[in-house]
């Protein structure tokens, strides 16, 4: 193990957790000012706190844009101090058409899936208070307009989380773990960045998915569609599912469809996946 470039790896994933953070809060008080001289002079501070806490549940979405916009474009900067170049390290690599097909469809197939063992989880175990506590936190996302959510959830949530967790966290351990390790290292750190239990147990799921596919195919954007299509599938038809399915069945769609196109796509990992320029 090269204690230098472990070093590194924890170093470089902590700086980027805390631009994240950083902007995030900043953005928030920010807008908690602004709102608060808008409002002046209001003197009970009862009121000026649920005041200003109602505004902000409307900001929701774009503070969470403008947040992974901000901090991307940060990283950018920062690797401009790294001998790695952005683009080559991350991996903006051409998949083919083909790849990219099944890739949406697994995505759409395991969220299928997911759904349906969150279902069995929260029949079966005592997850109800924190299943509230997620709803809670989705409810000022989900209020918001559908185009808002769809950018958020859809194209913004995909594209950074997948250059900071697959692009640069994995590749920064993979150099001093065993690829297997790496892959686990930046799922659980992907479930921890959520903030929460049920998004946090399914994410580090998640991240393990698309720890290996990003492996195997060595492009950015085979996890970025993946992503956008898991995201995009929960928003159009966990509620279908839970109206028109029961929970067996949901379980058994999932399980069926990921199967089928896994092995699809591992087949085609036996050819070359990515496309020269």
């Amino acid at each position: 193990m090269n204690i230098n470039n472990l070093f590194k790896a924890i170093g470089f994933t902590i700086l980027m957790l805390i631009v994240y953070f950083a902007v995030s809060f900043g953005l928030i008080f920010a807008l908690g000012i602004i709102f608060l001289i808008i409002n002046y002079p209001i003197v009970d501070y009862i009121l000026i706190v649920e005041k200003i806490t109602s505004n902000l549940n409307q900001f929701v979405v774009p503070v969470m844009i403008a947040t992974n916009i901000i901090t991307l474009t940060v990283v950018m900067l920062i690797f401009l101090g790294r001998k790695d170049k952005f683009i080559n390290y991350v991996g903006f690599r051409k998949i083919r058409v083909s790849d990219g097909f099944l890739i949406l469809a697994f995505g759409g197939f395991f969220n299928i899936l997911i759904t349906g063992l969150l279902d069995l989880a929260i029949k079966y175990f005592p997850i109800g208070q924190q299943m509230k506590e997620f709803e809670s936190l989705m409810e000022p996302i989900m209020n918001s307009g559908l185009i808002m959510i769809l950018i958020a959830v859809s194209i913004s949530a995909p594209i950074f989380e997948e250059i900071i967790f697959r692009g640069i966290i994995l590749n920064d351990f993979k150099k001093v773990f065993p690829v297997w390790a790496a892959i686990l290292v930046q799922a659980i750190l992907f479930g921890v960045f959520h903030g929460n239990l049920i998004q946090g147990v399914y994410a580090t799921i998640l991240g393990i998915i698309l720890g290996f596919i990003y492996y195997k195919y060595k492009s950015i954007w085979a996890v970025i569609l993946l992503h956008f299509s898991y995201n995009t599938t929960s928003l159009f038809l966990d509620q279908w599912l839970h109206n028109n399915l029961i929970m067996q069945d949901i379980i058994l769609l999932g399980i069926g469809g990921s199967i089928l196109i896994a092995v699809i796509m591992i087949r085609s990992f036996k050819r070359d996946t990515t496309v020269t320029s």
